[in-house]
């Protein structure tokens, strides 16, 4: 939420998504996550904040300027960089959010995997305890009659 109390950016019934917003007012900004649309699963939110700032780099220009140096050249080379340094952050981030979830994504494979492989494991040991009983008793003997003789 904005300064000013309007919505700046939502999303809605996305799995992914990045969301990139440049700023010029200074204030109080608000980060609102909802999760009200699902509430029986669980979510994995990352976000990552990154500043820079402008401003400096205006006022050094304007120094220059009052200076009398001729800043045209070194003006558009400072845009420049400027925004090559805006998209590498933003690349940045972007790989940092994508590793970050590739990394969930493994943990959760391993929690489930291992689970399974437990279950599995039981599965196996009971049925082999099942079939010792009754391969035992199939093959068990008496050695008296119901009327408690000994059999021959």
């Amino acid at each position: 939420m904005r300064p000013q109390g309007d919505i700046a950016y939502s999303q809605l019934w996305q799995s992914r998504g990045t969301y990139s917003h440049e700023e010029s007012k200074e204030g109080v900004h608000e980060i609102c996550f909802d999760n009200s649309y699902s509430h029986f699963s669980s979510k994995l939110v990352n976000f990552y904040f990154s500043a820079y700032i402008h401003g400096e780099i205006l006022q050094y220009l304007e120094n220059l300027q009052q200076v009398g140096v001729a800043v045209a050249n070194i003006s558009v080379y400072l845009e420049n960089v400027h925004g090559h340094i805006r998209q590498s952050l933003a690349d940045i981030i972007t790989s940092r959010s994508h590793s970050l979830v590739d990394f969930y994504n493994v943990s959760e494979n391993n929690s489930r995997v291992q689970y399974w492989s437990i279950l599995q494991c039981i599965v196996i040991i009971s049925t082999s305890c099942l079939q010792i009983f009754f391969v035992r008793r199939l093959f068990q003997t008496k050695d008296v009659t119901p009327s408690m003789k000994p059999r021959a």
